[in-house]
């Protein structure tokens, strides 16, 4: 997990006016979910600002696929306000620009990015083009925006993006389930996803436990018992439904791994 510099705020949920997360949010057209392909989600590598750019370029696309970044809003959702001097943070989003750019996500003039100057203001706009690799066909997790909004209002400012991104791997796997008529739930091993994560033990049980938060709320847990895998579904009005299919699901998987041990 990536730090902030000394000058942090209190995070987006101390601004007044939040509007500025999805400026698309106030248009009729405005996009209710988007994709966030598989291949950034299970990068370990790559920083994880990348997903907080990638959904907001995405959650502000028109019709004609062009989009914009306004690099002072992800500032702003850091810090709770412009920072008083520019921060480290600049250098991420242009590295991660670059990268998305390289990846052929998304094109812009490179001249809007090179200039760290241009990019520390509140007012700066980068005019962004989605290009064809944003419009997935298969391996990729949708996420719905008022979760996403949850996510960016609520967290830490040092653990925004990381929840993010803990949020978008835990649903990737609850995307592909549903494929095979099963639950649409989580219950893989943590270890597992310590390592496709690169984070710490410690930072993914606080990343969920905040998902599962009555303040952000936007996953369930059922806890199944000691030594074994706890079981996590998006908090709607299936989630119910959703825990009974995964512990069926479970059940059946343990009866077939004991009759091949019995053979």
């Amino acid at each position: 997990m990536n730090e902030l510099d000394n000058d942090v705020g209190v995070g987006a949920k101390g601004l007044k006016n939040t509007n500025f997360l999805i400026r698309g949010g106030e248009s009729d057209n405005a996009l209710s979910f988007i994709k966030v392909p598989n291949e950034l989600i299970y990068d370990k590598d790559i920083d994880s600002i990348a997903f907080v750019i990638y959904s907001y370029i995405l959650f502000n696309k028109n019709d004609y696929g062009g989009s914009y970044l306004k690099t002072g809003d992800i500032l702003k959702c850091y810090y709770g306000k412009m920072p008083k001097r520019s921060p480290k943070l600049i250098d991420r989003i242009m590295n991660v620009l670059f990268l998305m750019q390289d990846k052929e996500y998304f094109d812009f003039d490179t001249n809007d990015v090179f200039d760290n100057k241009i990019l520390f203001s509140e007012n700066k706009v980068i005019d962004i083009v989605v290009l064809d690799n944003c419009y997935l066909k298969k391996k990729y997790t949708t996420i719905c925006f008022s979760d996403f909004q949850k996510i960016m209002l609520y967290s830490k400012p040092n653990e925004l993006d990381t929840n993010l991104r803990v949020f978008l791997y835990i649903c990737s796997f609850m995307n592909s389930s549903r494929k095979n008529g099963v639950s649409c739930a989580f219950f893989r091993s943590l270890d597992k996803a310590i390592k496709s994560l690169n984070i710490s033990k410690p930072t993914l049980s606080n990343s969920i436990a905040f998902l599962c938060s009555d303040e952000c709320c936007v996953l369930k847990k059922h806890t199944t018992g000691i030594g074994h895998t706890n079981i996590y579904v998006l908090n709607n009005f299936n989630a119910d439904e959703e825990i009974q299919k995964a512990l069926d699901q479970i059940k059946k998987m343990r009866e077939k791994s004991n009759d091949n041990n019995e053979e």
